[in-house]
């Protein structure tokens, strides 16, 4: 009988928790926990690939150049 109870209670906080975050989150309320996210500043610093205009055209004309 205590494992049954174990198992509901478990099982209530679990389901609380995720109401609770996802109500924060819907709602934009600010949690004071610091969740592992991207910081989107670090995203905005990625410099984009550069292109090498060989290797391009034979990929266009699907030819192995390498």
């Amino acid at each position: 009988m205590n494992y049954e109870m174990f198992g509901i209670v478990a099982t209530l906080l679990v389901l609380g928790s995720v109401m609770v975050i996802t109500t924060a989150e819907i709602l934009e309320f600010d949690l004071p926990v610091n969740f592992p996210i991207i910081d989107e500043k670090k995203i905005e610093q990625i410099a984009p690939a550069e292109s090498n205009p060989y290797f391009d055209w034979c990929y266009k004309m699907k030819i192995d150049c390498s």
